[in-house]
């Protein structure tokens, strides 16, 4: 680990994943960026997916138990209040990122000095690969026109932030409220997630060879 790159934590959320969050954890395990926590906050699921997270012996996974089932929204709060990093990013149970996605976009995040970044990301088909279907990242947006924004694609540089704000609501405006009206987010046009599959197919490694 290269501990002069700036820790950059993780929120997952999840409930009844244990069909599909084994790939998604890999897909993050498989970053090329190294300094990172993963922590995965658990809605009392009801089916084995603690077991599945359990397989993973990693000092980089740090898992939450909810009692009872709260909600996405509130479990990722309960996520963005334990995160330590500079950076905060977020990634469902059923999506996937490219391997080079941290590296790339805190590279993109420190050259525009943003302090909001999302990204471009392909839907996949119902064997889990990517279907072809790109939504695009415009490279700016207002945050009270966003239409595009993908959770499991958006980072937060933490600097100048006041943490104590930074939580996730529900509606179109859920970011916005976490800035000043004047801020934008800032879109990175490369695809660096699929979005949403459920079915455990161990493709992972291969499907960026064909985006």
């Amino acid at each position: 680990m290269n501990k002069s790159e700036p820790l950059v934590s993780i929120v997952m959320p999840v409930f009844n994943g244990a069909n599909c969050i084994d790939e998604t954890i890999h897909s993050v395990l498989g970053q090329t960026y190294d300094n990172f926590e993963l922590i995965i906050v658990d809605d009392a699921s009801t089916d084995n997916t603690l077991d599945v997270v359990d397989q993973f012996k990693n000092d980089k996974i740090k898992v939450i138990r909810s009692k009872r089932n709260c909600g996405a929204v509130r479990a990722t709060n309960r996520g963005i209040r334990a995160a330590r990093g500079e950076y905060l990013a977020f990634i469902d149970a059923n999506d996937r990122w490219q391997p080079g996605k941290l590296k790339q976009q805190i590279e993109f995040m420190s050259e525009n000095k943003a302090a909001f970044s999302f990204a471009s990301y392909v839907f996949a088909d119902k064997n889990g690969r990517p279907n072809g279907r790109v939504v695009r990242a415009p490279a700016s947006i207002d945050f009270a026109k966003n239409k595009v924004i993908m959770t499991s694609t958006v980072m937060l540089n933490m600097n100048g932030l006041n943490r104590s704000g930074v939580k996730m609501e529900q509606g179109d405006k859920k970011w916005q409220r976490m800035f000043d009206e004047t801020e934008r987010a800032y879109g990175m046009h490369e695809v660096m997630a699929i979005r949403g599959y459920d079915l455990k197919v161990p493709i992972w490694k291969k499907v960026w060879r064909r985006v």
